[in-house]
C-alpha cells in the first residue's frame, strides 16, 4: 500500500510488521519441542494475524472523522 508520494503508507507498513511477526512465530511453533511451546507461538501467530484487519477499520474510522 502506497500513500500519495509514493512510499508506505503506516498501515502498510504495519500490516508487513504483523504478517512478519506471524510467520516467525509459526515457524518457532513447528520447531517448538514442548507442546505447550507450540501452542503459545502458534497462539501469538493468530494474535498477530487477527490485528491486520483491524489495522484497515482502525485507518477507515480516522478517515471518516478527520
Amino acid at each position: 500500500m502506497t500513500g500519495a508520494t509514493g512510499s508506505k503508507t503506516m498501515v502498510g507498513d504495519d500490516q508487513a510488521y504483523f504478517y512478519k511477526r506471524a510467520e516467525i512465530e509459526l515457524k518457532r511453533a513447528r520447531q517448538a519441542t514442548c507442546p505447550e511451546a507450540s501452542t503459545v507461538h502458534s497462539q501469538l501467530a493468530k494474535a498477530y494475524l487477527a490485528r491486520i484487519p483491524l489495522l484497515t477499520l482502525d485507518s477507515t474510522i480516522k478517515a471518516s472523522v478527520l
